[in-house]
């Protein structure tokens, strides 16, 4: 089912021939009634890169209550009606993206610190403390839902680049920090200079930093998870290539978008509620319901015994997840470093 509707007028707006269907017959333009203001503009970006026609929703559909089956069709040449996983990928990652700074956005406004003095009384008191302190310094102030952070460097970087330079300048050069470790100091004072200006702030602009960072890491995760079901599936490479792994990833990952969206609108929940004991109850069932779906995935993709499949299960969820929860921290800890340019 085509969305656009059709011009009345038969002559083509590209080449000025007749157009008796759809498309020109000269051209091929697309004989329908064209975009003239910027909503429409977005509009229709939004139709053609999803394909409101039915391919998003029909693929959504099966992607979550059919594991591993969508990537098993894909392989198989069976795509008309389904969207690419590519496209799919991406399309709900922005989604995603956009829910979650849009709650954030909003938890920010509920949570500000400057708007409940006891918080802040107790974030003051925490920088004041650290002010003093000349060393790397780290600690959660928490009060009620919301947990604030309070951190502090030392003398060298709170006083500017030029201070640093001139420091720099006055060492030998075997002390002298290589361009490794000055490109480092440098985003630490600069942060440092955002952070002291507003302390109020570095959650939510270390957050925002995040979740661009963590979009492009989901892409290089992809690779990484293809990479392990290849080699866990090598004996079998004549029916499942690294094609095919990376069918099956971009599709898993597209779910994991999905739920991380649901986590987050859940917590948002639950923190409008009041029940912030239960924060830890929605994590886990978050968490299990993103393994058990892989599981299920694994099963009906590879189609092996449960028992083969289930070892193979646990060795890929035990290396990736412990390779993605380091990449995270590092993760955090460069948007933290990134806060001044947010």
């Amino acid at each position: 089912m085509q969305s656009e509707k059709l011009r009345k007028e038969t002559t083509c707006l590209n080449c000025g021939a007749e157009v008796l269907k759809r498309y020109c017959p000269e051209c091929g333009q697309e004989n329908i009634e064209q975009v003239s203001s910027v909503t429409g503009l977005f509009v229709g970006l939004f139709t053609k890169f999803t394909h409101l026609d039915g391919k998003f929703a029909t693929t959504m559909k099966e992607l979550l209550l059919r594991p591993g089956f969508v990537a098993y069709e894909f392989i198989n040449f069976r795509r008309r009606k389904y969207l690419d996983p590519l496209s799919l990928f991406f399309t709900v990652s922005a989604l995603s993206i956009l829910i979650t700074l849009y709650i954030e956005a909003k938890d920010q406004t509920r949570l500000s610190v400057q708007n409940d003095p006891v918080l802040k009384h107790m974030v003051d008191s925490a920088f004041a403390v650290y002010l003093k302190k000349d060393s790397f310094a780290v600690t959660a102030v928490k009060y009620n839902d919301h947990t604030s952070n309070v951190f502090a460097v030392p003398f060298l970087y709170r006083r500017g680049e030029a201070y640093y330079d001139s420091v720099q300048n006055t060492m030998p050069a075997e002390k002298k920090s290589n361009w490794l470790k000055r490109h480092y100091e440098i985003k630490l004072i600069r942060s440092w200079k955002e952070y002291e200006n507003n302390p109020y702030a570095i959650d939510y602009k270390s957050g925002k930093n995040f979740y661009g960072t963590f979009a492009n890491f989901m892409l290089i995760s992809i690779g990484l998870f293809a990479m392990l079901l290849y080699i866990l599936n090598v004996r079998r490479r004549q029916v499942y290539n690294l094609f095919s792994h990376v069918i099956f990833s971009l599709n898993y990952f597209t779910v994991v978008w999905v739920f991380l969206a649901i986590q987050m609108v859940t917590f948002y929940t639950i923190a409008i509620a009041g029940k912030t004991d239960k924060f830890d109850i929605a994590r886990w069932l978050i968490l299990f319901g993103l393994l058990l779906y892989l599981f299920v995935a694994m099963k009906r993709f590879y189609k092996q015994s449960y028992l083969k499949t289930g070892i193979k299960f646990i060795i890929l969820a035990a290396v990736f997840i412990t390779l993605f929860v380091a990449s995270a921290i590092m993760i955090l800890f460069y948007s933290a470093l990134n806060i001044a340019g947010s």
